[in-house]
């Protein structure tokens, strides 16, 4: 379906369709984050792609990017998540993933995190723990 409507940059995007159609793991199966850390640096090196996205539970997003960043160089990934589940009326989802997608266009090499519109890179982000917002470190 995103084929569709991003006929010319579809190739970042197949990656993330591979993911769901196949369920290649889940993060909330994980009992070890490193190996399943692991596996997603293997999936994106894997891929053949210079643009990836990966939706991400919002507690240990950061602690994937930087993961991701000792090991990936030479493709740029965006990591995003909701700060309200999808489920609900009021989620942060779609907004949070529509910019994910426009970051990928425009962002150089390297990993980055993406939420409430604002792109951080790996190594400049962090939460605030009265918020629970993504902020600049």
């Amino acid at each position: 379906m995103l084929r569709t409507f991003l006929p010319q940059n579809a190739t970042f995007v197949t990656l993330l369709l591979i993911a769901q159609a196949d369920n290649v793991f889940s993060f909330k199966e994980c009992i070890d984050f490193i190996s399943c850390r692991q596996r997603l640096v293997d999936c994106i090196q894997e891929s053949g792609c210079d643009r990836v996205l990966v939706t991400h539970g919002t507690d240990t997003m950061i602690e994937t990017a930087r993961y991701l960043a000792a090991t990936i160089h030479d493709k740029t990934v965006v990591l995003c998540g909701s700060l309200r589940p999808e489920a609900f009326r009021t989620s942060d989802a779609d907004f949070n993933v529509g910019c994910a997608v426009g970051a990928l266009g425009v962002l150089p090499a390297g990993v980055f995190v993406v939420m409430s519109g604002r792109a951080f890179a790996h190594d400049a982000v962090s939460r605030d723990p009265q918020t629970g917002r993504f902020v600049a470190k």
